[in-house]
């Protein structure tokens, strides 16, 4: 039989004019002028005669149509391939009709047809499902309701399964199984990468592992290159493929991480339940499906090979995924032939020029503003701040072709590890100099308001009616919306966008979310506000708050600084006796979040 018409390969009018032909073998067959020989890639590679005409016997043979149907296993067996042979020479004999008509021919057909894929391939892919439980960020002793959703995955070296770091966040329940299999196996998250949207599962029960097959990592592909997307997207139940090309290549922003990183653009369709799924060009994988564009047709994108092995290999070598290097420093282009003069720059020179070095990082004490950046690790950076990343690829009798692929320059810094080093030269007041930079790891710097807070709780303590948590971009969007950039405070829509900098360690922004009405709030009506003071003490942290409010019994009142110059004054001793009753009465079942349980 020929593999299942699907529409994402076939144009919708073949696929209706062939429905008949993929239908299962009927016995009852016309009268048709059949070859004496016919050979078919699924029959036996022997070809095989046609039956002949031998009497029916009285209790022997069935007869169905012409065809007699033996119930000898040997000649049942030969006249069950001889109809698959049959229906296959209907198929191609269609085919040519509707070329004739116009249609598609025999030739444009096996050429949609996938057949690079090995069936082995098909025993590489893996379908997820998986129950997840999100904190409230508005509401942070309450989680919002249990959610299901499906993802797609493919097994790698090591027994794990790779995926979608998205797929399986905040996950309480991961199951999968393999194509044509009916039992779904428990698998649990062996490593997540955050940053760059992927993750291994693995399985324990050893069943499952039974005639799986490893798919392998292939290179970069080029502009113009068939790729093949295969998973379960929704629409179905069983696998799917979809055919499309290379569109672009380029550095782009991973919606899960907030960061900008190696990303290639296709046009085959990525729909929900596509994600984790493998991007193949024969039976190598290019690419894992990570994300399309609702906004433009034909716009998904797959996490390259380069961006995967970065993650494959600091498992390998640090037993965990360690995060990625970054330069600690800001840059912005430098275009203008005015700039490149004040900087120094020759007409050949060509580079980025720093404006803001982050002190607690290795940039901070060996790069100033103003230097100009002019090549990293030899790769020399264009005005626009990208490399010229050259792929060497083979033509043939022993020829090579040059493939340029252009990336930001925080590529090169983005696929080593925290702590690694790189070489810059960079342009100082007209000269130029070598430097040798530490990487740092950018989730240790971005941390004052966290841009994510994937596998997290909020934190957070509830006294007096008074709620502390800390801010972060999920509790600005599950306040405000989507519309969080003009509905929230702008002091702190300003420290996420401009300040969001970490100085010292362990430091946040405490933020006083809601007030529950009672007699001892009574007279205060405040929304979001930072916290900057209890007791006249600062606070740096949300242990700060439980540390100072829990020590300080003994004074008359608790005085709490907020942002703008405004504070709450509550009467001590007060706040404590009706603290339990107000917990009761709003259905707070914990004062504070597990994270500052001491």
């Amino acid at each position: 039989m020929l593999p299942p018409v699907h529409h994402h390969i076939f144009p919708r009018d073949i696929a209706a004019s062939s429905r008949h032909l993929l239908a299962p073998a009927m016995l009852q067959l016309p009268s048709v002028q059949l070859p004496s020989r016919i050979s078919h890639p699924h029959a036996s590679t022997k070809p095989i005669n046609i039956p002949d005409d031998r009497p029916y016997q009285e209790g022997g043979d069935r007869v169905a149509g012409r065809f007699k149907i033996p119930n000898n296993k040997k000649r049942k067996r030969k006249l069950e391939e001889f109809l698959l042979q049959l229906e296959q020479s209907q198929q191609e004999e269609s085919l040519k009709k509707l070329a004739a008509r116009g249609g598609v021919g025999l030739l444009d057909y096996e050429r949609r047809i996938p057949h690079s894929i090995g069936d082995d391939v098909y025993n590489a892919i893996v379908k997820i499902k998986c129950t997840e439980s999100t904190g409230n960020f508005a509401t942070p002793w309450q989680t919002m309701p249990t959610t299901r959703s499906s993802a797609s995955g493919f097994v790698i070296d090591g027994k794990m399964i790779m995926t979608n770091a998205h797929a399986v966040t905040n996950a309480t329940m991961i199951q999968v199984k393999l194509r044509d299999r009916s039992k779904w196996h428990t698998a649990k998250v062996a490593h997540i990468n955050h940053d760059a949207d992927l993750c291994v599962l693995t399985v324990r029960d050893k069943e499952f592992w039974e005639g799986t097959t490893v798919l392998v990592m292939d290179g970069i592909p080029s502009l113009q290159d068939e790729v093949i997307v295969v998973g379960y997207p929704a629409g179905g139940e069983h696998i799917c493929l979809t055919k499309g090309v290379v569109s672009r290549r380029e550095t782009i922003d991973y919606c899960h991480s907030w960061m900008d990183l190696f990303g290639i653009q296709i046009d085959a369709p990525i729909n929900e339940g596509n994600s984790g799924g493998p991007v193949l060009m024969g039976d190598k994988v290019v690419g894992v499906a990570f994300m399309g564009l609702d906004s433009l047709q034909n716009c998904s994108y797959m996490i390259p090979t380069p961006v995967i092995s970065h993650f494959i290999s600091s498992i390998k070598k640090k037993g965990k995924y360690m995060g990625m290097g970054w330069c600690g420093f800001m840059w912005e282009r430098v275009e203008s032939k005015h700039m490149c003069q004040k900087l120094g720059l020759k007409k050949k020179d060509s580079g980025v020029r720093i404006v803001k070095v982050y002190p607690t990082t290795h940039a901070g004490k060996v790069l100033k503003l103003d230097d100009v950046v002019v090549s990293i690790d030899g790769l020399k950076i264009n005005s626009d701040g990208t490399l010229d990343y050259v792929i060497q690829r083979k033509k043939g009798r022993g020829k090579k072709s040059r493939d340029i692929v252009k990336l930001r320059m925080n590529h090169v810094a983005n696929m080593r590890l925290p702590g690694e080093r790189v070489k810059l030269t960079i342009v100082r007041k007209k000269q130029k100099i070598p430097i040798t930079l530490k990487l740092a790891d950018m989730r240790t710097i971005f941390q004052l308001v966290p841009m994510t807070m994937h596998d997290q709780m909020p934190s957070f303590f509830v006294f007096a009616g008074m709620v502390f948590t800390k801010l972060s971009l999920p509790y600005l969007s599950d306040t405000f919306g989507d519309e969080w950039p003009s509905e929230a405070p702008s002091g702190m829509v300003q420290t996420l966008m401009s300040d969001n900098v970490l100085k010292k360690r362990n430091q946040e922004v405490v933020i006083l979310s809601s007030l529950l009405d009672s007699d001892l709030t009574i007279g205060y009506d405040y929304g979001t506000r930072r916290v900057t003071k209890i007791n006249g003490k600062t606070v740096n942290n949300l242990k700060d708050v439980v540390k100072f409010i829990e020590n300080d019994r003994d004074r008359a009142f608790l005085e709490v600084r907020l942002g703008g110059g405004s504070y709450i004054v509550l009467e001590t001793k007060k706040a404590w006796k009706q603290n339990k009753a107000i917990l009761r009465q709003y259905e707070v079942s914990k004062d504070r979040s597990a994270d500052l349980k001491t």
